[in-house]
């Protein structure tokens, strides 16, 4: 199996568990799935253009938005990428780890993630993986 094929079967997989937590309303797993697809969506583009993919979260989002400029996409797609990296990024923590405010409130990642969210990005990664499977 080649390093794309891995990262494309990693894809599927992740929209699989985006699918599965969606239908048990589990938001935050949604929202953590679909980062995961679109990050290995990422890896297997970079992996076809030759670019050896970091490990490292941001640097991830950055050779994938990259990568994207470089294949035969509508800038609107491209500007989508580039947008749906951004915030799953800043959604990322969200999804796994609890946040402290001011005072001491702790709030869980499924009171930080709304259902609408996670089935808006779920949505989005969908159409990104579409897309870049049929450029690679």
């Amino acid at each position: 199996m080649s390093l794309r094929n891995a990262y494309i079967d990693i894809t599927k997989r992740s929209l699989c568990a985006a699918d599965a937590t969606l239908n048990a309303n589990i938001q935050e797993s949604v929202g953590f799935h679909s980062y995961h697809a679109f990050e290995s969506i990422g890896g297997a583009l970079c992996s076809f253009r030759m670019i050896r993919y970091s490990r490292n979260h941001v640097t991830k989002m950055n050779q994938f938005v990259a990568s994207s400029r470089t294949i035969n996409i509508s800038q609107r797609n491209k500007n989508m990428i580039a947008a749906l990296a951004i915030q799953l990024s800043s959604i990322r923590n969200e999804c796994l780890y609890p946040k402290e405010f001011p005072g001491g409130t702790i709030r869980l990642p499924q009171h930080l993630v709304t259902l609408n969210q996670a089935v808006n990005i779920l949505r989005r990664v969908k159409y990104i993986t579409n897309l870049i499977q049929r450029h690679i």
